[in-house]
């Protein structure tokens, strides 16, 4: 996406509720420690368990570690574990929860930092937000990719070829996005001060990604995940879950 087009959007993205963007970003500033609070399951979508990184606390228990490394990425909601392997429907899902947690965050700090320079914790929540989606965000990706649109398309009842088609395009917009929002992030960081151009190419960036996952999530988990868990077998679920593995070793 050119910074053109990114201008553009300043134009038709209504700016969110400032009560519920104070809130959010109330819960944010908590504080950020790379300690969990003792009990709390933290699970990899390896089935193995990572400390690494650094931890977004906030209400109801919540709990996320954004230090994901080639094969750890530990999350906790609640006290229920991420799925595993046998499970990458489950799996995928998780990872929504993730993108739509680090997607908080970077568009929260996007629209309550603006004018200044970004304290410690919000430069750190930015760095492990950043960091998720060049390495988790991407594996995702080549999850649904590579693993299961090619077998939903293989099954005539199963997959929609437009859904999926659409799907695909959306992955491709937000990467175009994420490599800009991180590159302006980056200048940010580094420079202390963001010129105002940049500020508001950020929020508008920001603002464009998290409606295009909330309508991207919707549609795989109401209608994609469902029909992928009716039509496939258990045989090509366990394929899939073997190759979600391989990414990640």
């Amino acid at each position: 996406m050119t910074r053109k087009k990114i201008r553009n959007l300043l134009r038709t993205e209504s700016r969110p509720d400032q009560a519920v963007l104070a809130a959010l970003f109330w819960l944010l500033c908590m504080g950020t420690s790379g300690a969990r609070p003792h009990g709390a399951a933290v699970s990899g979508d390896a089935n193995t368990k990572s400390d690494d990184g650094n931890c977004l606390r906030g209400m109801c228990g919540r709990s996320m570690v954004a230090g994901e490394g080639d094969s750890k990425m530990g999350v906790q909601i609640g006290a229920s574990p991420d799925s595993g392997f046998d499970d990458p429907l489950g799996m995928l899902k998780d990872c929504h929860r993730r993108i739509e947690h680090f997607l908080h965050v970077i568009c929260l700090v996007a629209e309550r930092a603006l004018g200044r320079s970004l304290t410690g914790e919000e430069t750190s929540a930015v760095q492990s937000a950043l960091r998720y989606f060049r390495e988790g965000g991407i594996r995702h990706t080549a999850d649904e990719e590579e693993s299961l649109f090619p077998r939903l398309r293989e099954d005539p009842d199963a997959g929609n070829l437009e859904e999926l088609g659409a799907l695909e395009s959306d992955h491709h917009e937000a990467n175009e996005l994420h490599s800009f929002v991180d590159e302006i992030y980056s200048k940010w960081i580094t420079a202390g001060r963001m010129a105002p151009q940049d500020e508001a190419q950020l929020v508008a960036a920001t603002r464009r990604l998290k409606s295009l996952y909330e309508a991207h999530i919707q549609v795989e988990e109401k209608f994609v995940f469902p029909r992928a868990s009716a039509r496939l077998s258990q045989e090509i679920i366990q394929t899939i879950g073997r190759e979600f593995r391989r990414r990640r070793t």
